[in-house]
Parts: structure tokens; C-alpha cells; sequence
């Protein structure tokens, strides 16, 4: 699904079918989002499939699921996010963290391609973050449950 909300884009990903590849219709919502004009693209997924490939990121959320036959997020969706314009902000937001991480991860790839991991598993350190719009610029207030 592919909405505009104000100046931004938004796409919802379902990162558990193709074994996490994003091909066919979604991959076509993403590239219609990331060429439209506007001020932040947010995106949204449960599993951080940007994490998979990323050599950097290796074990960071080992408890998440994972694709068996890898993803095409390094071939495939990062050069497409990375050639959105320097002033448009890019939020990818997931909501695994497997059970080890804290409630909310935060990862610059770049100056506006951001990467931001949330979830909520029943534990004391849970939270949810509060995303504000005002004037284009984006800003996060973590609350704690």
C-alpha cells in the first residue's frame, strides 16, 4: 500500500512474502514513492530485511526471522532509496527486534536514509515512538509504556 499524507509519502511493505524480497507490485509502490515529489518518504515493514545483507548489522537482531534464500534488498531496493534527492528524508521503521534488543533502534545509512527498529514484546523496557511532522521536519519522542 502507497499513500500520500500531507507532503509525504508513505509505503507499507509486506516484508514476509517473496521470503522478504520486495518485487512485483510492492517494488513498484517503492519506486513510485521515492520518484514522487515530496518532503520525507516513510516506510514501513515488519521484518528489517535492510539488515540482512548489511555486514555491519551481522547478529545485531539474531532472534528475528530471516529469509532462507537471502533478499534483494542490497541489489535491488538500496540503490533505489539512496537515489532519492539528499533533501528528502527517507524513514524505513520495522517492528521486529527479536528479543535481546531494546525497544527502539536507530541506523544512518547515509544523512536522510534513515533506518529505525521498534517493537513491543511484553517486557518493562517496551516502548513506541511518537513521529512528528511539522514543516517537513521530522522528529521522534520515544514513549515508554
Amino acid at each position: 500500500m502507497q499513500f500520500r499524507f500531507g507532503s509525504d509519502a508513505h509505503v507499507i511493505l509486506d516484508t514476509e512474502k517473496n521470503d522478504g524480497s520486495i518485487i512485483g507490485k510492492q517494488l513498484a509502490l517503492l519506486k513510485r514513492a521515492c520518484n514522487s515529489d515530496c518532503q520525507n518518504i516513510f516506510i514501513y515493514s515488519h521484518r528489517p530485511v535492510w539488515s540482512e545483507e548489511d555486514t555491519e548489522m551481522i547478529g545485531i537482531f539474531k532472534d528475528n526471522t530471516s529469509s532462507t534464500f537471502g533478499v534483494n534488498f542490497k541489489e535491488d531496493i538500496l540503490p533505489l532509496i539512496k537515489s532519492v534527492d539528499d533533501s528528502v528524508n527517507v524513514f524505513w521503521m520495522s517492528g521486529s527486534l527479536g528479543g535481546s534488543a531494546p525497544a527502539s533502534y536507530f541506523y544512518c545509512k547515509r544523512k536522510n536514509l534513515h533506518f529505525i527498529q521498534t517493537a513491543i514484546r511484553g517486557k518493562k523496557r517496551d516502548g513506541v515512538l511518537q513521529v512528528s511532522v511539522d514543516n517537513g521536519n521530522v522528529s521522534f519522542k520515544p514513549i515508554s509504556l
